[in-house]
């Protein structure tokens, strides 16, 4: 798809990916953009990552095992009830080894919008990390992520 959403990012997929630290190959979405790579897998919660690229992170890489949840998608998601889940990941600094951390997402549906004959026309949800409220994301059918905000403030080192 390309051209999704509101910054011309590319998705591509699914594609076969290997995964260097879980060591098999899975199947991905890839979301492209000029300043970050990221690949995302359909899994029992919704939709996740499984890699990272930013180049505004100085090139550093994040691998998640994939049971994570960034967007909702499926079935049984209720409005205000969020759903967590804790997973894995694996970041590559600058010493270029691999630093393992536990972390929690959670994922709340905060509006859905449909119209008179019951189709959907915007979700709106919120996306946490270790209980710190993060981004809130708009979505449209056919459009994809229209809009996003940014709840939280970067870590100053």
């Amino acid at each position: 798809i390309a051209g999704y959403g509101r910054r011309g990012s590319t998705i591509e997929g699914p594609v076969s990916w290997f995964h260097p630290v879980l060591m098999k190959n899975i199947k991905v979405y890839k979301r492209e953009r000029k300043s970050k790579i990221q690949y995302f897998v359909l899994n029992a919660l919704g939709i996740g990552r499984v890699f990272d690229f930013r180049r505004k992170n100085k090139g550093k890489i994040r691998y998640y095992d994939g049971t994570n949840i960034k967007f909702p998608a499926g079935d049984n998601w209720k409005i205000n009830s969020p759903r967590s889940v804790e997973y894995k990941s694996w970041r590559i600094g600058d010493s270029m080894c691999l630093k393992e951390q536990i972390r929690i997402h959670s994922v709340n549906v905060e509006k859905v919008s449909f119209d008179e004959c019951g189709n959907l026309v915007e979700l709106i949800s919120t996306f946490s990390i270790n209980s710190k409220l993060d981004h809130r994301y708009w979505f449209k059918p056919n459009k994809g992520m229209v809009k996003s905000k940014k709840l939280s403030k970067d870590k100053k080192k």
